[in-house]
């Protein structure tokens, strides 16, 4: 598994210096939102991607670059991480980031230090701080080769 730690993150690990800083991503509390494709055409349904198997995936045919998953709760919610289990970034060669929203999606804002271009399809998991938000999305971007974005299991806890 590759672990991103955003940048404000890294900078608290950093200066815990020997200090012990487990992390237990356990209640996947993405289930309880409306999951949607909202960029690119949907060929599995996005609810897929918070499934409990790797095998009920979310793909979708990017559109302009792009293919995204939105996760909209019915209020805000308290996320520090985002686990993906299953992917094929490195195989269409995109770069993937965590974005959210708090205005109901008009517009987004990265979190800071959460993209990466995988250079392989291992399990990936974006530790940052602590952000409260309604609406939470998965951005695919820059997609070298063609296919289908898949992804099976989002966990954001």
């Amino acid at each position: 598994m590759v672990i991103v730690t955003g940048t404000a993150k890294a900078f608290a690990l950093n200066a815990a210096g020997q200090e012990n800083n487990p992390f237990v991503a356990h209640d996947n509390i993405g289930k309880s939102a409306t999951v949607t494709t909202v960029t690119g055409t949907e060929v599995f349904p996005a609810v897929n991607a918070v499934s409990a198997g790797t095998y009920n995936f979310w793909e979708a045919t990017p559109a302009g670059g792009f293919a995204t998953v939105r996760f909209s709760f019915p209020a805000p919610v308290t996320l520090g991480f985002i686990g993906i289990a299953a992917h094929n970034f490195a195989t269409v060669q995109c770069a993937v980031r965590i974005q959210y929203s708090t205005n109901g999606g008009t517009s987004w804002t990265t979190e800071p230090g959460t993209e990466i271009s995988p250079a392989d399809n291992k399990a990936l998991g974006f530790r940052f701080s602590d952000r409260v938000a309604q609406d939470w999305r998965v951005l695919t971007r820059d997609h070298a080769v063609a296919g289908n974005v898949r992804v099976g299991v989002i966990l954001l806890s």
